[in-house]
């Protein structure tokens, strides 16, 4: 199928400047994300040891304090939990999101508890259960820390182009770096002028920095894909002619439909099983001539009956209503307008926003930013989302089939959802 994602040829990727990989708002998202990363690891750490030493616990109570930040360790265990778990009430974020700033939230809250909690000299009253809870507060930062971990790490696999993955993850990695360089010694100097509480409240306050760019980090993801999609695109059409990309596109197009076509099982018209003949014909299935017509004479050809919206209760009926009343609509890049053009995204994106839904026009970004759900779960107006990464989408109306924008040339029509191809299904509202 067609895309708005270009062609994957290696040839067509460019080695992209240095200005342009690092001088971006995706980078800086994934900078702040890092840093974000690494402030709660730090604080649990290097900063936890050195508090309770200038509290005055002996060495092997502070060796002890690593068996509390295991979670980073066993982090493994839940991350398919992570993987798989569409948070409630943070839906609207997206999968990852969602996760990213809940854990977020999470690790902040854990870490400006366990800063005004603090921990107590092993001779003063009531040290034990003190010293208790600050141990379970501890631990509590931890596991948050290790869950935004889990997600910070699929989130930048998931946003990024492959040319941006080195980069990316040195962005992501260097704020993690800087939380530890400038927290790790900046707590401590500070807690030499003020309290420790109120030097670790103030660096646990920095995690603000992550929450902000958890929630920028949709529009400067989508934003940056959808430019260096269209960049790429218009690239490969004049080095290699727009007639030469789109003869791809088509090629494509033609072995997702032979592939569909040798799976489908062949019925005739007559509702009989594969293979079955019309009655009075020679075997070769055609459609029957209506009572009393000469068998000798050409079928009488069906017109095509208009394609109706089934019927669907809620936004997802209105954004299918929407994709239907589009059908006819010629196919154009970037297009989002009915009427005059749609792309495939583009197409998807105008269905769910006249339901109130605001998608970014990108497959990848769509996909990014809808909960999944599985095979046997889809529904009507659920997208269906092809290729990895991910470059076509369509809009789900029930029987097997959806609704879409395919390529130049064409026009937005159902069509029959070729699972064997697909990669995805995200669920909008």
């Amino acid at each position: 199928m067609a895309t708005d994602r270009p062609l994957g040829n290696p040839l067509l990727a460019k080695r992209p400047s240095f200005a342009a990989l690092y001088v971006n708002r995706t980078m800086l998202v994934l900078l702040a994300l890092g840093f974000a990363g690494g402030l709660p690891n730090v604080m649990v750490t290097k900063v936890a040891q050195a508090w309770t030493s200038a509290a005055h616990w002996d060495v092997a109570a502070i060796g002890a304090l690593s068996a509390w930040t295991l979670p980073y360790a066993f982090k493994f265990a839940w991350a398919p939990l992570v993987d798989s778990v569409q948070l409630p009430l943070l839906g609207r974020l997206g999968r990852r999101r969602s996760w990213l700033l809940a854990s977020q939230v999470l690790a902040m809250a854990a870490l400006l508890a366990l800063s005004l909690w603090g921990p107590l000299a092993p001779d003063a009253p009531d040290a034990g259960a003190h010293n208790g809870v600050f141990l379970l507060l501890l631990l509590a930062a931890a596991f948050f820390s290790a869950t935004q971990d889990i997600v910070g790490d699929a989130f930048r696999a998931e946003c990024l182009q492959p040319e941006q993955l080195g980069a990316g993850a040195s962005m992501f990695v260097s704020g993690y770096r800087v939380a530890f360089v400038a927290l790790g010694g900046g707590v401590m100097l500070a807690a030499g002028t003020v309290s420790w509480s109120v030097a670790c409240v103030a660096a646990s306050a920095a995690m603000l920095l992550g929450i902000v760019a958890t929630l920028q980090a949709k529009q400067a993801q989508y934003e940056q894909l959808q430019s260096q999609d269209e960049a790429r695109l218009t690239k490969a059409q004049a080095d290699f002619g727009a007639a030469q990309v789109q003869a791809e596109f088509d090629r494509r197009d033609a072995l997702g439909d032979a592939s569909s076509v040798a799976q489908a099982p062949q019925q005739n018209d007559t509702g009989g099983s594969p293979g079955a003949t019309s009655p009075g014909r020679g075997g070769g299935g055609d459609t029957p001539n209506d009572p009393g017509t000469d068998p000798g004479a050409p079928p009488t050809p069906k017109p095509d009956p208009k394609p109706t919206a089934p019927p669907v209760s809620g936004k997802a009926g209105v954004a299918v209503s929407a994709a239907y009343s589009a059908i006819g609509t010629p196919y154009h890049f970037a297009g989002e307008t009915p009427g005059v053009a749609f792309d495939c995204s583009g197409l998807t994106k105008w269905a769910w926003g006249r339901a109130g839904v605001s998608l970014p026009h990108q497959s990848g970004g769509q996909y990014a930013s809808v909960p999944h759900v599985s095979r046997d779960q889809v529904q009507p107006g659920d997208l269906i989302f092809y290729y990895s990464p991910i470059g076509h989408v369509g809009i789900y109306v029930g029987g097997g089939m959806m609704i879409h924008a395919q390529n130049t040339g064409t026009t937005v029509k159902v069509a029959t959802v070729h699972w064997n191809k697909v990669v995805g299904i995200g669920r909008p509202g």
